[in-house]
């Protein structure tokens, strides 16, 4: 092989990561990881090809190396929040969007997180859902008198994989039953353990399992985040205004701040035909 490359150290590395946090790009302690494993993945090519030194491999104190990058940039903790921050939300989804995957059951987790992204109901809810929820082309999911349209693409992919088990689908099939390789009560928490560990999420090491009602919280945050009505988020929810205003107070977003409650009051009362009169 030709020369070796321009010597890169760890103070670049720190740089990379100061350069994309600039951007935006890299805001949690999740993303600072997912970009340092996709480098060390590349120096591990390099090394073996003898381009390059592999510069992980020089870094006496790899969590002190890290810590520091963390302080440095002031990035945000990667523990359990109970609910998944917005660009760990879009690692999970472009995992569960590649082909193939090395764990069973990711097909039926990623249904299941998307799913409950679009409609944050208690897991019992969703994972009872019966073919006969969605529409015949799967476009649509009923859920409480509410017509959910589902992405073009979700719709797709269901399309395929149901093409792909090769049997007989009725209406009363539970959907999720169909994707699944094993029975459980983890059958949801085991594969989306290893999704979150596949993504370079900081899930604890001591178990195998991880939550999913996360799931559940982020899309109901983000509802809120985006100034959806909050008898709206109930509805869709299956949640009390009250429980509501709870769950988005232990997360700290004020859904009154969020959802400009006041302004919609005062503009659904204008639109009284006797307002001009008063």
């Amino acid at each position: 092989m030709g020369d070796k490359i321009v010597e890169i150290g760890s103070q670049q590395l720190k740089d990379s990561v100061s350069f994309y946090h600039g951007k935006g790009l890299i805001q949690t302690v999740n993303t600072m990881n997912n970009h340092l494993n996709t480098i060390k993945k590349f120096f591990v090519y390099l090394y073996k090809e003898r381009i390059a030194d592999n510069i992980f491999n020089k870094i006496a104190d790899y969590d002190a190396f890290r810590d520091e990058i963390i302080t440095e940039n002031n990035l945000k903790p990667s523990g359990n929040r109970g609910y998944i921050d917005a660009d760990q939300i879009k690692e999970l989804l472009d995992y569960f969007n590649s082909y193939p995957k090395k764990y069973s059951n990711m097909t039926m987790i990623g249904f299941f997180f998307k799913i409950t992204l679009l409609v944050p109901a208690k897991r019992k809810v969703i994972a009872n859902l019966k073919v006969k929820d969605f529409s015949d082309d799967f476009e649509l999911l009923y859920h409480n008198g509410i017509k959910i349209k589902l992405p073009r693409a979700l719709s797709q992919d269901i399309k395929r994989e149901l093409e792909k088990i090769g049997k007989e689908i009725c209406e009363e099939n539970l959907f999720f039953e169909l994707f699944c390789s094993c029975n459980s009560e983890n059958v949801f928490n085991t594969p989306f353990y290893y999704a979150l560990r596949e993504t370079g999420y900081d899930v604890p090491e001591d178990k195998d399992t991880f939550s999913v009602e996360c799931i559940r919280n982020t899309g109901i945050v983000n509802l809120a985040v985006n100034g959806a009505n909050p008898y709206l988020i109930a509805r869709l929810t299956g949640l009390s205004l009250g429980s509501l205003d709870v769950l988005l107070r232990r997360f700290e977003v004020n859904i009154d701040e969020q959802s400009n409650i006041s302004e919609m009051i005062n503009r659904e009362i204008s639109k009284f035909q006797f307002y001009q009169d008063i």
